[in-house]
């Protein structure tokens, strides 16, 4: 089942040109995202886009529940990672085959997959060449329904959205950081996360 925090994000452009403003999502981007249900705008009109990043352990899970208390819908680019890898994901069987050792039982052991990509440039390109084009047509399902339910406004949860090229689709993007001593140890406190996390 699609959630709207199953949908991420992916190499290119889903949205009209004229987006990938960045600046800060200050008291008025605030007011708008929080009627974004209490005010629907015409189907046809796209909703405001919030490009939501930081690297890992930095505190994005934290704002984006904090937005949703403001019933703002958020595309969790994460959430949909964890669903592709997931028994029957669209993700287990391609990894599988370039990474035999990472899948178990139907689904993909993230701590096998770690070995496999921690420290080798080249397995992390060919595993984001197999991820990143399947979250990017979710994201871009997210954000056509996001304009057809009347939405005025979606975040992407997205940790690589500069990356791979996903703030095109955002009007402003915001970045949470926290301090490295903070960022390791919500990093290692999380299963199957190793030192090596830290580098990406």
């Amino acid at each position: 089942m699609q959630q709207w925090r199953g949908l991420g994000g992916g190499k290119g452009r889903c949205c009209p040109p004229g987006r990938g403003k960045v600046g800060r999502l200050g008291s008025t981007h605030l007011r708008r995202l929080s009627s974004c249900q209490s005010h629907p705008m015409d189907h046809a009109s796209a909703p405001l886009v919030v490009g939501l990043t930081g690297g890992i352990g930095m505190g994005k899970s934290t704002v984006s529940r904090m937005l949703e208390q403001r019933n703002v819908p958020v595309l969790d680019a994460d959430q949909m990672v964890h669903e592709l890898y997931a028994a029957g994901g669209l993700a287990v069987e391609p990894i599988g085959a370039a990474f035999p050792t990472a899948v178990t039982g139907g689904a993909v052991d993230r701590t096998a997959l770690s070995a496999c990509v921690v420290g080798n440039p080249a397995a992390l390109r060919q595993l984001e060449d197999i991820v990143h084009p399947l979250v990017k047509a979710q994201r871009c399902l997210g954000l056509r329904r996001a304009a057809e339910w009347g939405a005025e406004a979606v975040v992407l949860d997205i940790p690589l959205l500069f990356e791979t090229g996903a703030e095109a689709d955002c009007d402003l993007t915001v970045a949470v950081s926290a301090p490295p001593h903070i960022q390791r140890r919500r990093v290692l406190s999380r299963k199957g996360m190793s030192p090596g996390w830290l580098l990406f």
